[in-house]
């Protein structure tokens, strides 16, 4: 999954979803190119930082919170971490 930082309406960051890899947990939820990323376990997300955390405390099932268009939902996706490369930090 390939992610670019975006300002929200208001305050926090969310997260725009670049690209989705086949066979990967973003696929599995039915997350789209074009859908943002707002925040996890009901927490938002302030940064990239937060985005990490979130994956780095999940347990084996994560609930993303995200916008699609203007319509807000949440999914619940299984976690499969990867080693995190230099560009994906």
């Amino acid at each position: 999954m390939t992610l670019q930082p975006v300002p929200l309406r208001g305050a926090g960051v969310g997260f725009l979803l670049l690209k989705v890899d086949p066979g990967s947990a973003a696929e599995a939820a039915s997350l789209m190119i074009g859908d943002v990323l707002t925040g996890a376990g009901g927490r938002p997300f302030a940064s990239m930082d937060d985005l990490h955390a979130a994956l780095d405390s999940a347990g084996e099932v994560l609930e993303i919170q995200f916008l699609r268009g203007d319509r807000r939902s949440t999914r619940a996706t299984a976690v499969r971490l990867r080693a995190r490369t230099p560009e994906a930090a």
